[in-house]
Formats: C-alpha cells, sequence, structure tokens
C-alpha cells in the first residue's frame, strides 16, 4: 500500500501531514466510510500512528454524515 510505505518512509509529522491532506474528506458519503473501514480491516499490522489517523478521518466523515441526516430530518419536520 502506498500509505504505509509512506508512512515508513517519511518522519511521523511530515506523513501525518500528508495522510491527513490527502483523505478525501470532501467527499463525504458511506462508500468513504466503508473504504476506510475495509483498510483498516485489511491492514491490522500497518503502524498504530497511521491507524489512528485513518480512524480519525473516518470518525469525522461518520459524524459529517449522521449530522446531515439529522439536518435532513429537522427540516422535513
Amino acid at each position: 500500500m502506498m500509505v504505509t510505505n509512506l508512512w515508513g518512509s517519511r518522519t511521523h509529522a511530515i506523513a501525518q501531514s500528508v495522510v491527513v491532506g490527502f483523505y478525501p474528506v470532501m467527499l463525504a458519503n458511506r462508500e468513504l466510510v466503508d473504504a476506510s473501514q475495509d483498510w483498516l480491516d485489511a491492514n491490522p499490522e500497518a503502524n498504530p500512528a497511521l491507524r489512528r489517523v485513518v480512524s480519525e478521518n473516518r470518525d469525522g466523515v461518520a459524524r459529517a454524515l449522521a449530522a446531515q441526516q439529522r439536518d435532513a430530518q429537522r427540516m422535513k419536520a
């Protein structure tokens, strides 16, 4: 995986900045949450700090989707 190679070949600060910066948060949808979880499931041996960054990004998208759903429900009421 490119991201695991990147993580292993850069300093923590640089690798984290790249992973966070390139995470496609603007594409916030269920598929992104699922793809992030699939990566986590497929890469249990990945660096724990990298897994944390991916998990935090996934969780941020999941929260955004939940908020959007809640807003949509309120608009209907």
